[in-house]
């Protein structure tokens, strides 16, 4: 009798707990290309894109016990696939990169002394996979991270980038309006 009421105590502590875990989680922001404004990604560029999972005193992203295996980055609209991060050397990281964006607008505020979970993601591997090479330039569209808990609790962080064609500009050494390559 009294094992079966501490494991009801016990289960009813965890149920308090994730209970109280949903609102922050709900809060939390995602910063792609951290500390830049606007977050823009150049389809034809080759590179890293890093993404910060922004924690602040609700949501502390090193607490939350999110499972990285789950981690994906994929389009709000559900236009093309989904791509794992990168994991360089030891996994994702927990880095101060970035303060909380204010009320969804951009960031670059720099870090703020909270640990943010940062990822890496190949640039040609996310316009690849998310078929943002097919695009109309400079076209505006939110990209989501979605992943789990070790608890089981759905996850889904998501920002804007505009999508650009750098390459097609180059400087003009004459000083002319016409910057644009034939």
């Amino acid at each position: 009798m009294c094992f079966a009421r501490g494991i009801s105590s016990a289960l009813t502590i965890f149920v308090l707990v994730v209970a109280a875990a949903a609102p922050a989680l709900a809060e939390a922001s995602l910063d792609i290309r951290p500390n830049t404004c606007p977050n823009l990604i150049d389809r034809y560029s080759q590179g890293i894109v890093t993404v910060a999972l922004v924690s602040d005193l609700d949501f502390v992203a090193a607490r939350v016990g999110i499972n990285h295996s789950t981690l994906r980055m994929r389009r709000a609209d559900g236009m093309g696939g989904s791509l794992q991060p990168a994991f360089f050397r030891r996994g994702p990281q927990y880095i101060d990169v970035s303060a909380p964006s204010v009320e969804g607008l951009c960031s670059i505020s720099g870090p703020d002394g909270i640990r943010d979970l940062v990822l890496f993601f190949g640039q040609q591997r996310l316009v690849r996979n998310l078929h943002l090479r097919f695009l109309p330039p400079d076209q505006e569209i939110t990209l989501c991270l979605t992943g789990e808990t070790w608890g089981g609790t759905e996850l889904e962080f998501c920002d804007d980038v505009i999508v650009t064609d750098f390459q097609l500009f180059a400087i003009d050494p004459f000083g002319d309006d016409d910057t644009a390559l034939p």
